[in-house]
């Protein structure tokens, strides 16, 4: 029963847009901004995506949330939904303003403010705004809503990398590549030759003769 309940959640994350097309107009170019840009870096991974483009992210947050609030709003009010809705504000506004005032560390802020995990959360916010997911939250419905949503977030995982392995890397990156291959080889023959060359050098002992003395 636990599991099925699990998977029946987890299955209405994944046919919700379907049940409930409104979110569609919303939820399509959420997602395909974000894997856009998700497969640039992965194909150009040598240019960093910095704390500017980490703001435009966060801001691209802030327009959903005006969205998912406006629907959370709307008569019958559904508690939980406002809730997450607001959640989600809040979230948006600190990640934004702690980019913008440069507080973290910038590879914390490509992981928590850019690329996949802001498409993973802005999915699942859409999704439970605008379904009837959170219709009757129990406890019981609010651990199985949690454990879909990490079997949803380990297949989207599966997902991207799977794409990302598939995705041709550009020119540019395969001689790059090559290049630091090139360089390691040159690094290690250089090394091995001042390893060797610092070794004592061996020395012949003289040969003794046995030179017979004449009389």
């Amino acid at each position: 029963m636990f599991i099925t309940d699990i998977a029946q959640t987890y299955l209405k994350f994944l046919y919700a847009p379907l049940m409930f097309p409104k979110m569609l107009w919303i939820l399509i170019p959420t997602i395909w901004a974000i894997l856009l840009m998700e497969l640039y870096f992965d194909r150009y991974s040598r240019e960093g995506l910095g704390h500017h483009m980490s703001l435009e992210n966060t801001m691209f947050l802030l327009f959903i949330s005006a969205n998912i609030l406006f629907i959370s709003i709307q008569h019958p009010i559904v508690f939980p939904k406002l809730v997450l809705s607001i959640a989600f504000i809040i979230f948006s506004i600190i990640v934004g303003m702690m980019d913008f005032f440069h507080k973290l560390p910038t590879k914390l802020v490509l992981k928590g403010s850019s690329k996949f995990v802001v498409a993973f959360i802005s999915y699942c916010t859409i999704i439970l705004v605008y379904s009837d997911i959170l219709l009757n939250l129990t406890i019981l419905k609010f651990i199985y809503t949690l454990f879909a949503l990490i079997l949803l977030f380990l297949t989207f995982t599966l997902i991207v990398k799977l794409i990302s392995f598939f995705e041709p890397k550009s020119y540019e990156e395969i001689e790059h590549f090559l290049k630091n291959i090139e360089e390691d080889i040159k690094k290690t023959h250089e090394e091995s030759i001042k390893e060797f060359g610092d070794l004592p050098k061996k020395t012949s002992k003289p040969k003794k003769t046995n030179s017979k003395k004449k009389k």
